[in-house]
């Protein structure tokens, strides 16, 4: 007996879904450590953290195009230019982030 298994539907299983879980675990912690802490720094490290859960989002969808969208659609080409777009203003919303001196943070 042979199984015809898509090997598309394991890689999106693995890559899609699994960067899903992984950056909604990260999320998680985030508003935990937040929620304990509620300072700027927990307040900034919980803003970085939502927007790789977006990046990663966008990601499991631009992946599922790629996977199985038909090649030259617009809509393919759309999402996984979002996903790329995602990933661009994580970085900046990273790269602007200002790391406070601690004698000065919010207690």
């Amino acid at each position: 007996m042979t199984v015809n298994v898509d090997t598309r539907w394991l890689a999106y299983m693995v890559w899609g879904i699994g960067t899903v879980i992984v950056y909604g675990a990260v999320l998680r912690k985030g508003y935990r450590s937040w929620h304990a802490h509620r300072d700027n720094r927990a307040r900034r490290e919980l803003i970085e953290r939502t927007a790789r859960f977006f990046v990663a989002l966008a990601s499991a969808a631009g992946i599922l195009f790629a996977l199985f969208g038909e090649p030259g659609t617009g809509f393919r080409a759309l999402v996984i230019s979002l996903a790329l777009g995602a990933f661009t203003a994580a970085g900046v919303i990273e790269f602007r982030d200002v790391p406070a001196d601690p004698s000065t943070e919010d207690e």
